[in-house]
């Protein structure tokens, strides 16, 4: 699934020409919005973040 992810931010990225992404999921059973890859510019470098303990949630 962060497979998928990464490559839905790395287009939407491209498509707009941004430099950042942020890609927030629902959790339907808290009611709120997540995301859980942190976007730091092109994702083929190693600038990219991609950690399991981080996480971003919006009530």
């Amino acid at each position: 699934m962060d497979q998928v992810i990464k490559t839905i931010m790395g287009h939407a990225k491209e498509l707009v020409q941004a430099t950042r992404g942020t890609l927030f999921l629902v959790d339907s059973k808290k009611k709120e919005l997540y995301s859980s890859i942190l976007d730091m510019g092109d994702i083929n470098s190693p600038k990219f973040v991609d950690t399991e303990n981080a996480e971003i949630r919006l009530v």
